[in-house]
């Protein structure tokens, strides 16, 4: 049932059908008494009951969709997505791979936190609409040819003289975190917004690396590991665990296993389309 006094979360899916996992995430909130918004570019098919579907294009109409050339994901857009949405709703963003386990109801407007010591993630991302930080951030993807603001000194310097001959290359081709988490960390520190910051365990306990143990391990195993008094939700790093599940398989009495039956999903139904690259980091 959905609590009025929860905020809403807002995802956003790019072209094809949404899979087991993306339904599992989405219906995770829904479980915790959230409402679930979910945007779109394109055709959608394999939306759950009781997620409200909305053309993206009401929040940012782009003239292109922008992919990141490198993974063939749409990552740029995603990320520029997820500002004007912050500006323009009071929705919390949630990637489409962040799975819920109790509400994201924290005593502020600013919701996100650290999944390394001293990054930020922006797999999830609660802010004010007034927030100085997303002002600059959305201000910084308005440019195509950008130049990260925490690039080292001498990699800014050398990125200003390729920009100043013309030769910086574009947003499609330059790392798929071009507008992404250290991006966003740099502008939460200069606007001291930072200080909201929560540690990895309350988002992100769930290391890049070890991300297939949702899936391999059995549920007891998984939460004495991983599993932290403060914890609200798990990022799942959809690259890997796409890829994982699909050589592995869902191993019984996992945590995956058991959302999955607890959500009434059967994966058969919708299964996971696979991305052209298997990723080797985060």
């Amino acid at each position: 049932m959905i609590r009025p006094a929860l905020k809403g979360i807002g995802t956003l899916w790019i072209g094809g059908p949404l899979s087991f996992l993306e339904q599992m995430c989405l219906l995770s909130f829904v479980a915790q008494g959230h409402k679930v918004t979910l945007f779109h570019y394109g055709e959608i098919a394999h939306v759950p009951q009781d997620i409200e579907v909305i053309d993206a294009r009401e929040i940012h109409d782009p003239a292109m969709i922008i992919y990141n050339k490198q993974f063939g994901t749409p990552v740029v857009q995603s990320d520029i997505f997820r500002l004007h949405m912050l500006r323009q709703t009071n929705l919390i963003l949630a990637d489409s791979d962040v799975l819920c386990l109790r509400p994201f109801d924290l005593p502020t407007d600013h919701v996100f936190g650290y999944f390394r010591r001293r990054e930020l993630c922006n797999a999830i991302i609660g802010l004010p609409q007034d927030s100085p930080g997303l002002n600059a951030y959305l201000d910084y993807v308005q440019d195509e040819y950008p130049i990260p603001p925490n690039l080292p000194p001498e990699d800014h310097d050398r990125m200003l003289a390729l920009k100043a001959a013309g030769q910086i290359k574009h947003a499609s081709e330059q790392a798929h975190s071009v507008y992404g988490p250290g991006v966003f960390t740099t502008f939460m520190e200069q606007s001291g917004e930072i200080s909201h910051a929560t540690p990895p365990s309350v988002f992100y306990p769930l290391p890049f690396r070890q991300a297939g143990q949702i899936s391999d391990i059995h549920v007891r195993e998984f939460r004495a590991a991983y599993i932290k008094d403060d914890t609200l939700g798990v990022h799942l790093w959809g690259r890997r665990i796409r890829w994982w599940v699909h050589g592995r398989g869902i191993a019984r009495y996992s945590l995956m296993d058991r959302t999955l039956r607890h959500l009434g999903i059967d994966p058969k139904a919708a299964p996971i389309q696979l991305p052209s690259r298997i990723p080797t980091s985060a």
